[in-house]
């Protein structure tokens, strides 16, 4: 009884936290030890982040393609000259991604936009009405529409910086 009580208690905690699934499957495809360590307790902290985007920008530069790291809202942006042609250069991006920030990237990302790791549209439609960037009262079930239909300008100020703030960061 107490065996199963146990077994019972690892499953509530592993399904009370809404990201567990993807982090365990992180988990298992990472490719070094940095990820690894990172993964270890199932949280992907600021600092771990910056550190997997230095070590791809570092991978880049060393490899010959000049790479820099640029803030793009509470996130980074790469950019990349490719001085050889993109069809070489995009292999050179694959091996660098992986170990560095091809799995922590994506996660960190992913967790900081949407912690509750609900449908993306849903985030983003709350944050669209609660930034008062819906036109014409659009409500719910037009902005869901818009998505599917992709006609979002048609129910959004795309050009308020309510709607750039949401498309960055729609948890804010």
């Amino acid at each position: 009884m107490i065996l199963a009580t146990a077994a019972g208690c690892s499953s509530a905690e592993e399904s009370s936290d809404p990201w567990a699934a993807q982090i365990r499957d992180a988990k298992a495809s990472a490719a070094s030890d940095f990820e690894r360590d990172v993964l270890n307790d199932d949280v992907i902290s600021r600092a771990e982040y910056e550190e997997a985007m230095d070590r791809f920008v570092q991978c880049m530069n060393d490899s010959g393609l000049p790479t820099s790291k640029g803030v793009a809202g509470d996130f980074y942006n790469v950019s990349t000259s490719y001085p050889n042609g993109a069809d070489t250069s995009g292999a050179v991006e694959s091996e660098c991604g992986q170990g560095t920030n091809g799995l922590i990237e994506v996660l960190y990302v992913s967790m900081t936009q949407n912690p509750e790791n609900r449908p993306y549209n849903e985030v983003l439609a709350e944050c669209f009405q609660r930034t008062g960037i819906t036109k014409d009262g659009a409500t719910r079930s037009d902005l869901d529409a818009a998505f599917e239909e992709d006609r979002l300008n048609e129910v959004v100020d795309v050009e308020a910086q309510g709607f750039t703030d949401c498309m960055s960061n729609p948890s804010h």
